[in-house]
């Protein structure tokens, strides 16, 4: 008879090679601790038009195990959106060409990419502009220069959001934070609302 026994005679079916192959990837991802969730690396697109941050941002995402695309240019991330779905975009604001928040409006415009989450890594650190890039659209904001080793826990929490009402819940909370930082007066008008 064809097959396997284990010690209690009873009989192990035979796999085929295509679920030998797919058994094989989650027993190597058991054996470096992930669990199934992480079986598949999570892919983030980079965007900046500063190599090195591209580099820093690259190895340290993928030391992190995540799998790393990179745009040099905002008219570059969006060619590269015409074929390639990330499941986040890490995106800069200040860029030659089409700036940040540009590229945000245009990805969230499109229904081919508007449930990709947008993070903004920028140098732009005023509370103006982070309030901006959240009522762009940007589920996170994080100003240069930063720890590299605050962005995996950063991109983590984002993806691993119950879902997208819970991302954008917490972005409209943001912004109202922001907002009564910047207008004492409009904060004190939204505690009376609630």
């Amino acid at each position: 008879m064809l097959g396997r026994w284990d010690r209690t005679g009873t009989r192990i079916p035979q796999v085929g090679y295509f679920e030998r192959a797919a058994m094989r990837v989650i027993v190597d991802a058991i054996r470096a601790g992930l669990g199934k969730e992480h079986a598949m690396a999570d892919r983030i697109l980079v965007v900046d038009d500063d190599e090195l941050i591209c580099d820093l941002v690259s190895e340290t995402l993928n030391f992190e195990g995540f799998e790393v695309e990179t745009a040099f240019s905002g008219e570059q991330a969006l060619r590269m959106l015409e074929y390639a779905r990330p499941h986040l975009i890490l995106l800069d604001i200040m860029m030659s060409g089409i700036n940040g928040f540009e590229v945000c409006r245009i990805i969230l415009n499109n229904p081919a990419t508007r449930e990709i989450p947008i993070i903004f890594l920028t140098a732009k650190g005023q509370f103006e502009d982070e309030l901006r890039g959240y009522e762009e659209g940007a589920f996170d904001y994080i100003t240069k220069p930063f720890h590299p080793l605050t962005l995996a826990p950063t991109i983590r929490e984002t993806l691993e959001a119950y879902n997208h009402q819970d991302l954008e819940e917490k972005r409209q909370r943001r912004i109202e934070k922001l907002r009564g930082l910047l207008n004492p007066h409009h904060l004190r008008e939204s505690e009376r609302r609630v």
